[in-house]
C-alpha cells in the first residue's frame, strides 16, 4: 500500500512541476484574405494549432494585414485553455509579393512570455533566401 501511495504522490509532483511546452510551425502556403475568408478551413487551421502553446506560422501574404488576425479570433473561439496573444513580424520578401510570419502564444499553457523579437536579416542567404 505505500508503494501505491508513493507512485501517486510521485506521479502528482512530477505532473505539477514538470509540463511540457508544445510548440508547432507550419507553413500556410499564402494564406491571405481569400483563405481567411473560408471560415471552415479557418476553423480548421484554428483547430490544430490549438494543440500547440506555442505556433509559428510561416507564409502569411495577406498586405492588408487583416487574415492574421482572422485566424487569431478563430484560434481564441476554439481555446478552452486561455487566450492566445499574437505577434507579427515585419512583411518581408524581394519581389512585390511580401510575407510575413505569425507568432501565436498561449502564455498560461506555455509559461513563455515574449520580451523581444526580430528577424535576422540574412542578405547572403546562408539559411535560406527569404520569401
Amino acid at each position: 500500500m505505500q508503494v501505491i501511495a508513493n507512485i501517486v504522490f510521485l506521479t502528482f509532483v512530477v505532473n505539477t512541476y514538470i509540463s511540457a511546452v508544445r510548440i508547432g510551425s507550419f507553413n500556410l502556403h499564402q494564406y491571405g484574405s481569400k483563405k481567411a475568408a473560408d471560415a471552415t478551413l479557418t476553423n480548421y487551421i484554428a483547430e490544430i494549432l490549438n494543440d500547440f502553446d506555442l505556433a509559428i506560422i510561416q507564409e502569411v501574404s495577406d498586405a492588408t494585414i487583416k487574415a492574421p488576425y482572422v485566424l487569431h479570433d478563430a484560434l481564441n473561439k476554439v481555446s478552452k485553455s486561455g487566450a492566445y496573444s499574437i505577434t507579427l513580424s515585419e512583411r518581408v520578401g524581394r519581389s512585390l509579393t511580401k510575407e510575413q510570419f505569425v507568432f501565436f502564444n498561449r502564455e498560461s499553457t506555455s509559461g513563455v512570455k515574449l520580451i523581444n523579437y526580430y528577424l535576422y536579416n540574412d542578405n547572403e542567404d546562408y539559411f535560406e533566401r527569404p520569401p
